[in-house]
């Protein structure tokens, strides 16, 4: 994933079960969206707690131009992670590599 520092971004993330059934993500569930410098660090760079969805229970991750403003240009790892009301947690998306980049116009 490649984002650009101190800009709007944002996805949208709808879940498949193993039968490509749609889960619906309910009040009481939570998607969080981390980043890290590296893997092994304690504190996240960036990290969004999602806990309203969509009509169709779709998690919508916006980072907002202050999220990555003071951010230095570089690669980082991100995933995500849901935990539901029922308890049980799920990696989405595995550890993988976040690419922040700066603009031209930083305007």
């Amino acid at each position: 994933m490649t984002m650009f520092t101190g800009k709007t971004e944002g996805f949208t993330l709808i879940l498949y079960d193993e039968d490509d059934a749609v889960i619906v993500l309910v009040t009481g569930d939570t998607v969080y969206f981390s980043v890290k410098e590296k893997l092994s660090d304690d504190s996240y760079i960036l990290q969004k707690e999602i806990t309203s969805f969509s009509a169709a229970g779709a998690a919508i991750v916006e980072i907002d131009p202050a999220d990555t403003s003071s951010l230095d240009a570089g690669d980082y790892i991100y995933d995500v992670q849901v935990n539901y009301a029922s308890g049980d947690k799920s990696n989405l998306v595995e550890p993988s590599s976040f690419t922040l980049k700066r603009g031209v116009t930083d305007d």
